[in-house]
C-alpha cells in the first residue's frame, strides 16, 4: 500500500503541476488573455499550485518516512496554509460561478460593471476572508496526524482537486488557441534548429 500510495501521490503531483503551470504560463505570456474571467481562473490556478505543493509533498514525505518527518511546528504551519488555500479555492470558485452567471443572465449590463479594479478588490476580499476564517476555526486548523496512513481511495482523492480545476479552466477556447499556437511555434523552432544542425 505504501508503494502504491507513493506512486499515486507523485503522479497526481506531476500531472497537477504540468496542467496548472502550463495554464499560468500561457495566460501570463499572451496579453490577449488578460481578461477578467481568465484572470479569475489564473488566481484559482495559482492557488491550486500552492495547494498541490503544500498537500502532496508533505504527504509523500510522510508516506515514505512512515510518519511526519519535519517537526510539529512545520506540521502546524502546513496544516494552516492548507486550510487557508482550501477556503480561498472555494471562494474563487464561487466568484467564477457568479461571474459566469452574470454574463449569461445579463450579458450587456454585467459587462459594463466588470473591471480589473473590481477583480483586485474581489481577490483581496477573498484572501482576507480566508485569513479571518482561520481565526474562527483555530480548533480545527493545525497539525494533521501524518503518522496514520490515509487510505488511498478516501483521503488522497482530495489531491485530485487541482487536476479537476485545471481541466475545467483549460476548456476556455481562447486559452486553447494560444496554447496550440505556442506549441506550433515551438515545433517550428525545434525543426529549424534540427535542420540547421544537419548542415
Amino acid at each position: 500500500m505504501t508503494a502504491l500510495q507513493t506512486i499515486f501521490l507523485v503522479s497526481v503531483f506531476i500531472v497537477s503541476l504540468i496542467l496548472n503551470v502550463s495554464f499560468t504560463a500561457i495566460v501570463i505570456v499572451h496579453k490577449a488573455l488578460h481578461q477578467e474571467d481568465i484572470m479569475l481562473n489564473l488566481v484559482l490556478t495559482v492557488t491550486n499550485i500552492c495547494f498541490s505543493a503544500l498537500s502532496n509533498i508533505p504527504n509523500i514525505a510522510s508516506v515514505v518516512n512512515g510518519g511526519w518527518p519535519l517537526g510539529k511546528v512545520f506540521c502546524y504551519v502546513d496544516g494552516t496554509m492548507n486550510f487557508f488555500l482550501a477556503i480561498s479555492r472555494h471562494a474563487f470558485l464561487l466568484a467564477i460561478t457568479m461571474d459566469r452567471f452574470g454574463l449569461v443572465m445579463y450579458p450587456f449590463s454585467f459587462r459594463r460593471h466588470r473591471s480589473k479594479t473590481a477583480a483586485v478588490i474581489l481577490l483581496v476580499g477573498v484572501l482576507y476572508s480566508a485569513a479571518v476564517s482561520i481565526v474562527f476555526n483555530a480548533n480545527v486548523v493545525g497539525c494533521y496526524n501524518f503518522d496514520q496512513n490515509v487510505e488511498i481511495l478516501i483521503g488522497d482523492l482530495y489531491t485530485l482537486v487541482p487536476i479537476a480545476d485545471a481541466l475545467v479552466v483549460w476548456r476556455n477556447r481562447d486559452v486553447k488557441e494560444c496554447a496550440i499556437a505556442a506549441c506550433r511555434r515551438m515545433r517550428q523552432v525545434l525543426q529549424n534548429h534540427a535542420f540547421g544542425n544537419n548542415y
